[in-house]
């Protein structure tokens, strides 16, 4: 199953997960774009999702994307994925709520535990890698999970969890 997480699946992930279980999923992949940091104050997790949005964009640049290509991505992925980060944490302290907890609390309180990934995964990544021959971009394995990093910048994560 590839479940995507972050802050905005938060509420609705218990639910997943239990209907995960009951299908008997072997493997859950999630992809985490390393800018949903819910345990932090409220204008450090904005600057962090701008920070992860700024290497996103700067690495978009970097492979020759096409104007209208990157237009696309502020309009339709940056710009309302930034406007759900702003509203839902104003909505939160609005209402005296706490942040979600972080997703991978959530993952571990439902009982689903990380699976390194594998020699395997982490080769494939590099040679992807090479094949592109773009000076910036690596991949570093990091609590069981593979990144993939622009310059210093996180763009996205992927681990898997097995119940």
């Amino acid at each position: 199953v590839h479940l995507p997480v972050g802050s905005a699946h938060v509420a609705a992930m218990p639910a997943v997960l239990r209907l995960v279980k009951r299908l008997g999923a072997k493997v859950v992949v999630s992809v985490d774009r390393g800018c949903d940091r819910t345990e932090l104050p409220f204008a450090a997790h904005l600057f962090q999702a701008f920070q992860s949005c700024v290497s996103l964009l700067d690495s978009v640049d970097a492979v020759g994307a096409d104007a209208e290509a990157v237009a696309r991505i502020e309009r339709f992925l940056v710009q309302p994925d930034v406007e759900l980060r702003v509203v839902s944490r104003h909505r939160a302290s609005a209402m005296d709520k706490p942040p979600p907890p972080p997703w991978r609390t959530v993952f571990a309180s439902a009982r689903f535990v990380p699976v390194q990934a594998s020699t395997f995964a982490e080769s494939q990544a590099a040679a992807l890698l090479k094949k592109m021959a773009l000076m910036g971009f690596r991949v570093e394995k990091r609590g069981g999970a593979l990144c993939l990093y622009w310059q210093r910048g996180e763009l996205v994560s992927v681990s898997a969890w097995r119940c």
